[in-house]
């Protein structure tokens, strides 16, 4: 807490000037649109540059800060299920799982096999771990998410690619606001937010408490989180960015429970048993204090050459007192990321973009194994070092002809290694290195404008991602150094339609990956986890989504409008060659993933400020096991949300308060795959309550 304590210090004793004029030529962050405007043409930043998002050749989908402003602050998951093909899970508060097309299966908890990058910034560490959840929800003003596996340019992946903008843009000079919620099992939020221009710098700091004593026993959390980003603009076409991200996080895990026990009493923690204490008599729990510290430097060389060059330095302390053991890890991650744009036009008739660029990461571990004591550290069991380090160069082709097709050719070439050393009990054990093969990852694409709004496209892909260092040294106390990494090649085609009024937008996709060597999680009888490589799997999906604006805001009337959306996915997902020991899986459903999951939404802003926000999810049935032999159940999800905002001459307010989980659903949201004993279940809240209150002074 000690360092918490010094962030805030230095913060509050910087003296800020509120006059200034804020530069809106170069936008590096997000403008907000209203949630009930007619869709403009939407551009992304996926690649560096700003780009249509009408004719971009690839899978991506976004969300912008009024869809996550509009859902519980506690939490990205309501916002981030809207999105079809993407998939975000909460075993217990704070706990998170991120999924792309199907990529849970190697994740029983965190996020792994898709690369996030905050800003410039890379939260993926050389290990392979990501910490989403060191981010507060609220602090994030825009997502895009690559689907499918995208190396050419962001590394080695087969799920996709996260990139989160900690920033929205807004024409104020200086804003100040504070954001308070409340609600049920003990759920409290307390967020404020600085903005500030003056001549050529930018300040956004935001400064967030949050807690929860949780649905169930065993799994309160709470969280203080510290983002400060500042950007300097030394001359009209150079900048340099400044972005500190300090969390101190902990939350207790209730544990997985069997059928019979989620039925009797789906809030209970998990039980002792005749061999092993409980999740509360243990006091299992996740402790994790990280800081994040980056820098990227913007510069237009000429004309037609920028380089961006980004640094990001990660340290983590993490502490995990379990069921049979207390690990502790010290890991310390620094990366560096930098790229050349060219670029060039002739008339109207061709456009083109060339990107090429080097990143490297370097990863340290100390990680320890003690015995758990019912919360206290205990003898040591074992104790490693481990380094890692991920390295790639990659180059990206664009070109735009005749303002009707667009073309992408890329690749990287991708190299991985690992060791690790044995400390304990073994003090005098070599070093064992294992580096894995150079991989060449590459990317052809194709998208061509039919009319002024209705667009056609294609890629093929290739995904390679190397075993994580917690999949490597899991829970389950050993070294898995045979853990060969996973690669398939992915082939889609897909649709964006955009009416010339903005009343319709359609985005639909239908793709096949087929993944060789695909990592798949399991758990032993004390509920630690180990991972195998579980053969091919065969993925072939659909996805679409659809956004329709039926009654719009009229200019110079009072704010009134409609806005409809709708998200579905189909997954048929089986396992290819897959035998494990005596047991042949070869054709069953891939573990975890739905066939079907559906999301629908609506927002209405009414006059004199009132609004009214609902939304339905459907989740279908989906296999718990390897051997497809437990199912969970289907469930149905509905939320709504009414508030009333107001704006005076600086100062805007907004009240509000919501409902989840209105039906009263029983389910499991995060479910323990390949559970030993059975224990797959996670029970999630069921009805639950918030309200809060948003107010701001801006000039």
């Amino acid at each position: 807490m000690r360092l918490y304590y010094v962030t805030i210090f230095l913060i509050f004793t910087r003296v800020y000037t509120s006059s200034g004029q804020v530069d809106t030529a170069q936008p590096y962050i997000y403008s907000d649109i209203q949630a009930t405007q007619p869709l403009p043409e939407v551009a992304i930043h996926a690649y560096f540059r700003e780009q249509p998002l009408l004719t971009s050749p690839v899978s991506v989908t976004t969300i912008g800060a009024t869809d996550i402003a509009t859902h519980q602050s506690s939490s990205l998951l309501s916002a981030v299920n809207t999105m079809p093909g993407v998939r975000m899970e909460e075993r217990s508060p704070s706990s998170y799982r991120l999924s792309i097309r199907g990529s849970i299966l190697r994740s029983p908890f965190g996020v792994r096999n898709i690369r996030v990058y905050l800003s410039d910034f890379c939260l993926t560490d050389a290990g392979g771990n990501t910490y989403l959840n060191l981010i507060n929800p609220s602090d994030a003003a825009y997502i895009q998410v690559i689907k499918g596996p995208e190396g050419s340019v962001y590394g080695a992946n087969t799920g996709g690619v996260m990139l989160i903008d900690p920033v929205q843009r807004r024409q104020d000079t200086f804003r100040l606001s504070a954001m308070a919620e409340t609600g049920s099992y003990g759920y409290a939020q307390g967020r404020v937010h600085f903005q500030n221009s003056y001549k050529r710098l930018e300040s956004d700091v935001a400064l967030s408490y949050m807690r929860s004593d949780g649905y169930r026993r065993n799994s309160s959390s709470q969280q203080w989180t510290t983002q400060i980003l500042e950007r300097y603009r030394y001359s009209k076409t150079n900048d340099v960015k400044f972005l500190v991200l300090f969390t101190d996080l902990g939350y207790h895990t209730p544990g997985g429970l069997t059928l019979a026990q989620y039925n009797a009493d789906p809030r209970a923690a998990r039980p002792a048993t005749t061999t092993l204490p409980g999740a509360s008599d243990q006091k299992a729990a996740v402790y994790n204090q990280s800081i994040l510290g980056g820098v990227s430097h913007s510069a237009q060389l000429s004309p037609v050459v920028k380089n961006v060059t980004a640094l990001t330095v990660l340290h983590t302390g993490f502490s995990n007192p379990f069921i049979t053991n207390y690990e502790t890890r010290n890991e310390n991650n620094v990366g560096i990321r930098t790229y050349f744009d060219w670029s060039g036009e002739r008339s109207y008739k061709f456009k083109w973009s060339w990107v090429n660029g080097l990143e490297g990461q370097q990863f340290l571990s100390g990680i320890t194994d003690f015995g758990n004591d019912r919360g206290v550290k205990d003898s040591v069991q074992t104790s490693y070092r481990f380094n890692a380090g991920q390295y790639y160069a990659f180059s990206r082709f664009t070109a735009e002809v005749i303002q009707r097709v667009t073309i992408e050719a890329g690749a990287s070439i991708n190299y991985n290694w690992y060791q690790y050393k044995a400390l304990a009990p073994l003090r005098d054990a070599a070093v064992t290195n294992v580096q894995f093969a150079t991989q060449v990852m590459p990317h052809v694409a194709l998208a061509v404008k039919i009319t002024d709004g209705l667009a056609w496209r294609a890629s093929v892909s290739r995904g390679y991602s190397p075993p994580t260092i917690a999949e490597i040294h899991p829970s389950a106390l050993v070294v898995s150094a045979g853990l060969q990494p996973e690669q398939g090649w992915n082939y889609e085609t897909g649709i964006r339609y955009h009416d010339r009024r903005g009343i319709i937008y359609l985005d639909a996709d239908v793709f096949y990956y087929q993944l060789d060597r695909a990592i798949s999680g399991r758990t032993d009888s004390a509920g630690n986890n180990f991972f195998v490589n579980a053969g091919n799997t065969h993925q072939l999906g659909a996805e679409a989504q659809v956004v329709l604006w039926p009654v719009r805001t009229a200019e110079g009337r009072l704010h009134t409008g409609l806005k409809l959306m709708a998200s579905y996915t189909y997954y048929h997902f089986r396992f290819g060659n897959y035998r494990s020991g005596a047991a042949d899986y070869s054709g069953h459903y891939l573990t975890g993933v739905p066939p079907h999951t559906l999301a629908v939404n609506e927002m209405l802003d009414m006059p004199i400020g009132f609004y009214l926000f609902s939304q339905y999810g459907y989740t279908a049935s989906l296999p718990l096991n390897d051997a497809g032999t437990t199912w969970a159940r289907y469930y149905h999800l509905l939320e709504g949300r009414v508030g009333w905002k107001h704006s005076f001459k600086r100062c805007d307010l907004e009240l509000y308060a919501a409902v989840n989980n209105l039906l009263d659903q029983k389910y499991s949201l995060g479910n323990d795959l390949n559970a030993a004993g059975g224990r797959y279940y996670n029970a999630a809240p069921g009805r639950n309550y918030y309200a809060g209150l948003r107010v701001a002074y801006h000039k």
